[in-house]
């Protein structure tokens, strides 16, 4: 089942299914799909627990860009990092939100239990260990957890990891630690244009990609910045750099320019640039 699926409307689901059993046309179909509901939004919470925890990601995510199974990346939790805490206890210091649902390794615990119940996937005839009752009590105590944030969380997150870093999640230094993704876009002389008169920079845009939130999209290797139809989005910073990496500096069009020009090479391609446009050089910037 896919990550990047809106949770709030996941519990939503899952809430109908178990509050209806009347329409099923199959004994236990509704428990076995809010049972799938539920995996998703546990399957949600450790992703984001391991990303922002600083899990190692060959740690948590397979080669084929799946997440690894839940028991094993509780135990990647709560493993010892460089720093000499948890995983679990850097994921609960690195955002309110997070410190919400980084729940005791118990609970997470019961949670996995719950929702692996092997007699879901034996003969029908055979006694439960995860009741319908159990499932509404889940659900109640995960409804109580849910929010917008863990959407971004995992929006971001998942971009990182598609895009190797182009795309960054960041959390914000206010006090909710808004999340945003942070988009490197690399600038040459050719984005130079004249706007009435004056020298302006027209960067290129992220290239961005709209998926439906009914099919499932995978973790895999991707340039583009994924979105999921219909649903907010984090906030979307753009850092503006030279093709060496270095920032561009926009506080006056002389620092600009400079920014552009710091090796003999690229002066020459800026210089070329503006002539381009007309601008007369007096000298080299």
């Amino acid at each position: 089942m896919s990550l990047i699926q809106d949770p709030v409307r996941a519990l939503r689901q899952a809430r109908w299914y178990l509050a209806n059993p009347q329409l099923e046309l199959m004994p236990t179909a509704f428990s076995l799909a809010a049972g799938n509901l539920l995996r998703q939004f546990v399957e949600q919470v450790f992703f984001a627990l391991a990303f922002y925890g600083g899990v190692p990601r060959n740690r948590y995510m397979r080669s084929d860009c799946t997440l690894r199974t839940a028991g094993t990346v509780l135990r990647e939790l709560k493993a010892i990092d460089s720093a000499g805490r948890t995983y679990l206890q850097h994921a609960r210091a690195s955002h309110p939100y997070l410190r919400r649902i980084a729940r005791p390794p118990a609970t997470l615990q019961r949670w996995i239990n719950a929702l692996n119940d092997p007699s879901h996937f034996g003969n029908p005839a055979m006694s439960r260990r995860t009741r319908r009752v159990d499932l509404e009590t889940l659900t109640g105590e995960l409804e109580a957890l849910v929010d917008q944030t863990l959407f971004h969380l995992v929006i971001a997150a998942a971009n990182e990891l598609r895009t190797r870093g182009k795309l960054r999640a960041v959390l914000g230094t206010d006090p909710n630690r808004t999340v945003a993704l942070q988009c490197e876009v690399v600038v040459r002389p050719k984005h130079l244009m004249l706007h009435e008169g004056e020298l302006t920079l027209s960067p290129p845009s992220p290239r961005i990609r709209i998926v439906s939130s009914e099919i499932p999209e995978p973790v895999a290797p991707s340039r583009d910045l994924v979105m999921v139809q219909h649903q907010t989005r984090p906030a979307l910073q753009v850092r503006l750099t030279a093709s060496d990496g270095h920032p561009i500096d926009l506080t006056t069009p002389e620092t600009m320019l400079s920014s552009l020009a710091r090796t003999p090479a690229r002066r020459g391609a800026l210089l070329r640039r503006l002539r381009q446009l007309g601008v007369q050089v007096s000298r080299s910037p």
